[in-house]
């Protein structure tokens, strides 16, 4: 892989708000360039889950103005896809929201909880955060950075005491975005291994490498 060419790969995942695409795509030693003669078989060969295979091939054709099927210059007349594209609607049909998670017999669990002990211990916020994966899994949704951030925020409002920070948070230093978080950081440990075994490139920069959860309480 030509020396620049990780960050470029970088920068393009978070133009399309996928940031957690970036670590697949390097495991897969792609650049900017293969980046864009990508096709659907690919798309399907990196990427872990429905969820985030049709959320990447969405920005990558909003991104180009093409259908991944198309070649550059090409019409794309009578091409068919083949994976499916969630349209707007349908996205909105389809987004995960908080309190649809809460509403099972765990969630109100979790509330109980909370209204009872005002507040939560460090089991109660991973109970949490394993319902909203567990969620997510059961809709084949991706929890895009986007997707985090918001349910972060429900979270807060839902269950006041609750810093957002703790489950998602996003630094920067210099042009580099750092992410974070309990909640980031457990979904794509679940991709990760979702994935599998496949061997992941060396790199000098693990800044979106999936980590542990460390957030304290």
């Amino acid at each position: 892989m030509k020396e620049g060419s990780d960050e470029e790969l970088r920068e393009f995942c978070e133009k399309l708000d996928l940031p957690e695409a970036y670590a697949f795509l390097l495991n897969q030693e792609m650049n900017v360039e293969r980046v864009a003669k990508m096709t659907p078989e690919d798309n399907r060969l990196i990427f872990p889950t429905v969820g985030l295979q049709i959320a990447f091939r969405s920005g990558w054709e909003k991104y180009y103005g093409r259908d991944m099927n198309m070649r550059p210059g090409h019409s794309g007349t009578g091409m068919a896809a083949t994976l499916p594209v969630a349209s707007s609607h349908e996205k909105g049909s389809q987004s995960l929201k908080l309190v649809d998670i809460l509403a099972c017999n765990e969630g109100r669990r979790l509330k109980t909880i909370y209204r009872n002990k005002g507040g939560f211990v460090k089991s109660n916020k991973q109970d949490l955060v394993a319902l909203i994966l567990q969620s997510a899994k059961d809709r084949e949704l991706p929890l895009t950075s986007r997707v985090i951030d918001r349910l972060t925020e429900e979270i807060h409002e839902v269950f006041p005491k609750e810093e957002k920070e703790y489950y998602y948070k996003v630094s920067r230093v210099g042009k580099k975005k750092h992410y974070g978080g309990t909640l980031y950081f457990a979904y794509h440990n679940s991709i990760r291994k979702t994935k599998g075994h496949g061997k992941r490139k060396r790199t000098n920069s693990h800044d979106d490498e999936p980590q542990e959860a460390t957030a304290t309480t």
